[in-house]
């Protein structure tokens, strides 16, 4: 078997932008002050990212910041799928951009995680969002 013929096991996270809806204060993909640090990765940093990998991967998942929120997200979900360097392709967002184009967009990905955010106003819950997961 060839290097390049090996599956690997697991999740490999790709950070395609920090750019997000939500504002929470102890988000871990902002600076100290709150600031997004890398507003989106390019399809060409994308390209590049995934021509360094040399083995397939189990699944690469999609993560940001609000990666709905990235401009070439159908690019990069198609271009994930043309390099073959992964079996499934996944997403985690918070849920709050869907639109009819995000919403199709995300049908095209093996899997949709979906992590429910409370925002919370003097103590009480001003908002839950609806859980949606699509399992593959």
């Amino acid at each position: 078997m060839t290097v390049g013929c090996m599956l690997v096991p697991g999740n490999f996270d790709l950070y395609i932008t920090n750019v997000c809806n939500l504002h929470c204060t102890n988000c871990i993909v902002l600076d100290y002050k709150g600031r997004v640090t890398i507003p989106h990765l390019s399809l060409a940093e994308i390209e590049d990212i995934l021509s360094q990998i040399p083995v397939k991967l189990e699944q690469i998942q999609l993560v940001g910041g609000e990666p709905t929120l990235h401009p070439e997200l159908e690019d990069i979900l198609h271009t994930i799928r043309q390099s073959n360097k992964a079996e499934r392709i996944s997403i985690v967002t918070n849920g709050t951009n869907y639109t009819d184009k995000t919403a199709r967009i995300l049908e095209q990905f093996d899997k949709v995680i979906h992590n429910d955010y409370v925002q919370l106003n003097d103590g009480e819950a001003q908002q839950k969002l609806p859980k949606v997961d699509k399992k593959y």
